[in-house]
Parts: C-alpha cells; structure tokens; sequence
C-alpha cells in the first residue's frame, strides 16, 4: 500500500506535470504552426507579446521538467518534490514505478541534459554572475537554441 507521502508526492507531481503539458500545448500552437499560419497570426498580433511570452514559457517548461528532476532531499536533508522523492516514498512492491524513474534519470545524465540542468542552476534559478557577464551588454535574457528546446521537449515527453 501506498503511504500518505508518497501520495502527497505523486499528487504534487501530477499537478506540476499538468502545468507542464498545458504550457507545452500553449507553446507548440503559438511557436510551432506552420509558418504560413504563424505569419499570420504574429502579423495580427503584437510580435514583440510573442517574444515574451515565447521566453516566458520556454523558460518555465524547463524550470519545470529539472525541478522534477533534483535529488529527493536538498543539501538541508529537507525533501523535495521531486521523481527522487517519490521514488524515496514509495514502497519496495511499486517496482515498475521505481524502475521506471531510474530508466528516465539514467537517460537524464547525458550530456544535453546536463547543459539544462547548468542552464536552470547558472541562469535561471541563481542568475549566475559568470553567466550573465558571458550574455552582451543589453541582452534581457539567455537564448534559447532549437536544440535546448528539444532536449525539454524529449525530457518532459519522458516524464
């Protein structure tokens, strides 16, 4: 039987992850129509509202998927809600669901993956002063490349 922390985990997590997808849905119709559709609807609205919220949302998918995706205690030994503290809370018998995280945090260490988890710790979460003096002077925020957004894309579609 499942215990309350673990289902006060699990329900934390799927509100997390219907966020996600919600925002992920919003984020492919908005930037990922076809162009004849996209021109059309950025040349009826405001381009410089896309770019925002473009950012806006790229950036929180990806806070988002690597949130999931930290240890299950911080440095404090206080619990996170995260995979890992689920995986943490959940009984021996639940194997499947214990194996299935191993096999999405097992496919977590490669190498992109480690780019976004530096991007979320340096840029996102701490505004790493390295980080940002490596931006141009003017620069609002960090660029995204088509490839960053896949490698959330294919995160948050394991999840």
């Amino acid at each position: 039987m499942v215990n309350d922390n673990a289902l006060k985990l699990l329900n934390h997590i799927g509100n997390e992850l219907k966020l996600l997808w919600s925002q992920m849905d919003m984020y492919q119709e908005l930037f990922c129509a076809e162009k004849d559709k996209r021109r059309v609807l950025l040349q009826a609205t405001a381009p410089g509202f896309f770019v925002i919220i473009q950012l806006t949302l790229v950036e929180s998918i990806l806070m988002r998927v690597i949130r999931l995706m930290d240890p299950a205690t911080t440095n404090n030994n206080n619990d996170n809600c995260s995979l890992q503290g689920l995986k943490k809370a959940l009984p021996q018998d639940m194997g499947g669901l214990r194996n299935s995280i191993d096999s999405l945090f097992n496919q977590y260490k490669d190498d992109p993956f480690k780019t976004l988890k530096a991007v979320r710790n340096k840029a996102l979460g701490h505004n790493d002063l390295t980080k940002r003096d490596a931006l141009a002077p003017n620069q609002l925020w960090i660029n995204f490349t088509d490839e960053d957004y896949k490698n959330v894309q294919q995160l948050a579609g394991a999840l």
